[in-house]
C-alpha cells in the first residue's frame, strides 16, 4: 500500500512566508486604535460658570485683633533717590600672542 502524498494546500506553511505574520502584526497595530476609539467620542467643553462679583473689602478697617484701627502711622524718613553714576569702562588696550608649532599633536 502506498501513502497518498498530501495536497499542497493542506501542508502547513511558515506563517513568516505566507503573510500571515503581516496580518498579526497589522492586526496587533489596528485593534488597538479602532478599541480606542470606540471607547469614547470627544465632547464639547462645558459653558463656563457665570462671572462671580467679587467681594467688597469692609469699609471699617481692623487691626490684628479685629478692633477698629485709630490714629495714625509712625513718620517714616522719605529716602531721596539719587542718580547712578556712569560706569566706567577700561579703555581699549591691545595685546600681542605667539604661538609656538604644534609639538607632536598632528604630523
Amino acid at each position: 500500500m502506498s501513502v497518498r502524498p498530501v495536497h499542497r494546500s493542506l501542508r502547513r506553511r511558515d506563517p513568516a512566508r505566507t503573510g500571515g505574520f503581516r496580518r498579526w502584526v497589522a492586526g496587533l497595530t489596528v485593534v488597538p486604535l479602532v478599541v480606542s476609539l470606540l471607547v469614547g467620542a470627544p465632547v464639547e467643553a462645558a459653558a463656563p460658570a457665570p462671572a462671580v462679583k467679587p467681594v467688597r473689602p469692609p469699609v471699617e478697617k481692623l487691626d490684628v485683633h479685629g478692633g477698629p484701627v485709630s490714629g495714625r502711622a509712625w513718620a517714616q524718613r522719605r529716602v531721596k533717590d539719587a542718580p547712578v553714576p556712569a560706569p566706567v569702562w577700561p579703555a581699549a588696550g591691545t595685546a600681542r600672542v605667539e604661538v609656538g608649532p604644534a609639538r607632536g599633536l598632528y604630523k
